[in-house]
């Protein structure tokens, strides 16, 4: 017989994994979108290179105090980059994939 707590179990799992995960791809596509290296983003912030690259290979835990500095260069609101830390995905600074136009279908 399934356990009934189940989905409730693997729900909690996915939000534990999604939190760093989140934050750690919203500085990707920032640091992509804006031409910017980690040495870059670290200048700016005033942040040693190697906690900027920790972070970014997930062997560092995110500094809510540390990641505010990293805003302004990033061109993101405090706000939008600090809910990232709780595994929240503001769509208009990371937006969804797009398909391929040739992997688009319209119905009939």
């Amino acid at each position: 017989m399934p356990d009934p707590q189940l989905p409730r179990k693997i729900t909690a799992r996915l939000n534990e994994l999604a939190e760093p995960d989140t934050s750690r791809r919203t500085l990707r596509h920032q640091l992509t979108s804006h031409n910017m290296t980690c040495a870059d983003l670290a200048d700016a912030a005033i942040l040693p290179e190697t906690l900027i690259t920790a972070w970014l290979d997930g062997t560092s835990a995110i500094s809510p105090a540390q990641l505010v500095r990293c805003a302004p260069a990033l061109q993101m609101p405090e706000n939008v980059l600090l809910a990232c830390l709780g595994g929240g995905r503001d769509r208009s600074y990371w937006p969804l994939p797009q398909p391929a136009p040739d992997q688009i279908t319209t119905s009939t």
